[in-house]
């Protein structure tokens, strides 16, 4: 019997999860010129959409949906972002973009941003999820009840990650952006969890039953990192491996889901305040967050121990 695996279309995507890439203003224009170039129809709005001709209404979609976390962003923190969004077919994205097709992700510079969503999330390369009777009865009682299977869900993880890569853009207005990478991925998947929570509960329960079935998986077929410090991270970044830079993923979302119950934002609020986005020591860092949210250094002790 095919064992069912999520693990390729999922790592690519968590590997790409926070990719956005610090630009220059000549390399972001030049992207902007190679959409000109396209000629793509666009929808105006705070949520500027360019997308691929045949799909308008998924650009309408999503940015309807972006629109509704920038609002929920905007109204917590004070804080007013316009963001473009990218929404390209296969043979529009290998014209503009440089990474594979259906990697998320945002180009940023002082003054503006784009973030990249496939128009076609069916055709994000991923293994088939092969029979799903394998999945714990449990599971597959909880895809009936969100009347949903698992390629919907893998497929569907895009669109989420999108709302991550507008945390991105996020601290980067408020300039809150880190030069300690782990940091800035804890930020964004804190927006990005927030938003879920907060705004479309239907989506989050979406996401905690892919949590559920990747932590299914790994039972199954046990995975020990290589690399588990944040000292690796900082040090490798990519380098560490798609495999492994999903495992450390996994641990950033851990300790967001530890924090975002507050959901006052003051997680955001905390590190604005005091500055410790300036902190480039990742002990004292650690040291600081744990003053203000209890865990951040138990959480960095247990890393690659459970």
């Amino acid at each position: 019997m095919k064992p069912i695996r999520l693990v390729t279309f999922l790592t690519v995507i968590f590997f790409a999860k926070a990719l956005t890439i610090q630009a220059q203003s000549t390399y972001l224009d030049s992207i902007f010129d190679r959409l000109t170039t396209l000629d793509l129809d666009s929808i105006p709005s705070r949520v500027s959409s360019f997308y691929s001709n045949g799909y308008k209404d998924r650009a309408i979609e999503l940015s309807e949906l972006y629109d509704e976390a920038l609002q929920l962003f905007e109204d917590s923190l004070n804080v007013e972002m316009k963001i473009n969004v990218a929404v390209l077919d296969e043979s529009d994205w290998e014209f503009v973009s440089e990474l594979p097709y259906g990697v998320p992700h945002t180009v940023v510079d002082s003054t503006d941003n784009l973030a990249f969503i496939a128009a076609e999330p069916s055709k994000v390369p991923w293994q088939a999820p092969g029979d799903t009777a394998q999945l714990p009865n449990e599971i597959q009682l909880e895809m009936q009840d969100l009347g949903v299977g698992v390629r919907y869900l893998a497929e569907h993880q895009i669109d989420i990650i999108g709302v991550h890569e507008i945390g991105h853009g996020i601290a980067a207005k408020m300039d809150i952006r880190s030069e300690v990478l782990w940091l800035n991925e804890v930020i964004a998947t804190y927006f990005q969890l927030a938003f879920l929570k907060y705004r479309r509960p239907e989506l989050y329960q979406g996401w905690l039953l892919i949590r559920e079935i990747k932590d299914f998986q790994r039972r199954e077929n046990p995975y020990k990192p290589t690399y588990t410090s944040l000292q690796d991270f900082e040090n490798l970044y990519f380098e560490v491996g798609l495999e492994n830079y999903e495992w450390y993923q996994i641990q950033f979302e851990v300790v967001a889901t530890k924090i975002f119950p507050d959901f006052s934002f003051s997680f955001i609020k905390t590190i604005k305040e005091q500055e410790l986005h300036k902190e480039f020591d990742t002990k004292v860092l650690l040291n600081k967050l744990d003053q203000n949210f209890p865990g951040f250094v138990n959480w960095e002790i247990r890393l690659g121990k459970d």
